[in-house]
């Protein structure tokens, strides 16, 4: 009974977007991150119609320099963003196609191609430790 008032809870404060938000630092912002994580967490049976808002809402992450490749926030956001032009990254990348297979919305032929082409070259990436995201 408890889990069913948590997902109600969590359901009722998805955006019209489709977002589920998040709050940092006083800002409450709509992300792909944590709109997967939660998309994850949905039932399709039972939640599909907030669940394909979600995906939708994922979509729009999607870079459009880089298919396949997505971003903490859209692109072409204009929303509440805690820090704006973040380029797409693996953990948001691979969440994103996640939620997309989990809720049918892509296959698994498109997840494969996206993670070679995006995901796979970032792998062997040295990074300097202070360089930015």
């Amino acid at each position: 009974m408890r889990s069913l008032a948590i997902m109600r809870a969590v359901l009722i404060r998805q955006t019209a977007r489709g977002a589920f938000p998040s709050e940092v630092a006083g800002i409450e912002d709509g992300t792909c991150f944590v709109t997967a994580s939660v998309a994850l967490c949905l039932d399709p049976a039972a939640h599909r119609p907030a669940l394909e808002r979600a995906l939708d809402f994922i979509e729009t992450c999607e870079d459009p320099r880089h298919p396949g490749a997505f971003a903490f926030y859209p692109p072409r956001g204009n929303g509440p963003m805690l820090v704006r032009g973040l380029p797409p990254d693996a953990d948001d990348t691979a969440l994103a196609w996640l939620a997309l297979l989990h809720g049918g919305r892509r296959g698994t032929d498109q997840a494969r191609a996206a993670f070679e082409a995006r995901i796979t070259p970032a792998a062997c990436l040295l990074v300097p430790g202070g360089a930015p995201p």
